[in-house]
């Protein structure tokens, strides 16, 4: 192979000069778009001209320490209410690589709306950090806004009036938040008459035919019932007098 002043050049080095030129325009197309990112960012916009998304849903890192343009794909969403039972603290991005990582949101106002509603929870001394994704893990798996704000003011304002410093990283939040969901006490749901048979009496009234024998065991009974036994207009079935008998 010739060059352009007619000297000879080896093809392999010649392939590795053209593979090096690439990435230095590549690198440079990338240092700005991370500096209209950075504008943007401060001005409240989301990415400009953002690229379109290469294999794997990832778009190209700007450095080696730069990886916040990197895309993570979305989890499946849970059914509300039963996301933080699952989430494990690897899951919000344990390593250091992993706490760079920001999840990808199509909605940047809800992005925004989010992150607004945390540092009003916290108050003085939230974190200045910028990578959200942690938080935004929450919101994918199921837990709302007002339950992670609830327990970030309640902590922030222990940690206040304990003398504690501030927490500086929504990552360590993420975490707070999943552990303080995980240890909250479950509500057991009402048992009197779940999964039993109902009689309805009407006017929105209605009774487990358990609690209807119970009363009637002990001599009782109610007006919603109707007529008394045996006269025109008892709504009680008869077949349930000879269980309260036995009861």
């Amino acid at each position: 192979m010739k060059c352009s002043d007619g000297r000879l050049y080896h093809p392999v080095l010649a392939a590795e000069a053209n593979k090096a030129w690439k990435k230095r325009q590549q690198y440079g197309a990338d240092q700005e778009r991370l500096r209209k990112w950075r504008e943007g960012r401060k001005e409240g916009r989301s990415e400009p001209n953002p690229k379109p998304p290469q294999q794997g849903g990832e778009t190209p890192n700007e450095t080696e320490a730069e990886t916040r343009f990197e895309r993570v794909r979305k989890p499946e969403r849970q059914g509300q209410g039963q996301g933080h039972r699952n989430i494990a603290a690897s899951q919000l991005g344990g390593g250091a690589r992993e706490k760079r990582l920001e999840p990808h949101h199509d909605d940047p106002d809800e992005f925004a709306k989010v992150q607004a509603a945390c540092v009003k929870a916290i108050g003085d001394g939230h974190p200045a950090d910028p990578v959200f994704g942690p938080i935004m893990i929450l919101i994918d798996r199921g837990i709302s806004v007002r339950e992670i704000t609830t327990v970030m003011r309640s902590e922030a304002d222990a940690r206040r009036a304990r003398g504690r410093p501030p927490i500086k990283f929504w990552s360590k939040w993420a975490e707070i938040v999943v552990e303080r969901l995980n240890a909250a006490p479950k509500v057991a749901p009402e048992r009197s008459g779940a999964g039993e048979p109902r009689i309805d009496f009407g006017g929105g009234c209605s009774a487990a035919e358990s609690t209807i024998i119970s009363v009637l065991g002990r001599g009782g009974w109610l007006a919603q019932w109707g007529a008394k036994p045996g006269e025109a207009g008892c709504k009680v079935p008869e077949r349930l007098w000879p269980k309260a008998v036995a009861a």
